[in-house]
């Protein structure tokens, strides 16, 4: 599969028309035509803004390996893991410092 049809593919899950993709995007409705008819590439420029502006993968997109999106961390932490985030992110900056200080001497042995 090439990277007009996993265009294609993002425009129909997101129930969008080229009109309203090239608007969402601030790209040339001509331009996306391009793409999507496989005439022309889209540059890393615009790829990276669809990865950010949709959140598709950009591994997907240009290869068509994993996820159509970009999955984000909190979904891929354990219970354990956000608790952790989330008691680090009460302490003060001082108390910070020091854990950061010792976490690292604890992973380091």
């Amino acid at each position: 599969m090439s990277i007009s049809n996993r265009l294609r593919e993002v425009i129909e899950y997101k129930g969008l028309n080229i009109k309203a993709f090239a608007e969402l995007l601030n790209v040339p409705y001509r331009t996306l035509q391009n793409y999507l008819l496989n005439e022309r590439d889209p540059s890393a420029e615009v790829l990276i803004k669809i990865s950010d502006v949709l959140k598709v993968d950009l591994n997907w997109l240009m290869c068509g390996k994993g996820e159509m999106f970009c999955q984000s961390l909190e979904h891929r932490l354990t219970n354990k893991e956000k608790d952790l985030i989330n008691h680090y992110r009460k302490m003060s900056n001082d108390t910070q410092i020091v854990f950061d200080i010792t976490f690292k001497n604890l992973t380091e042995k």
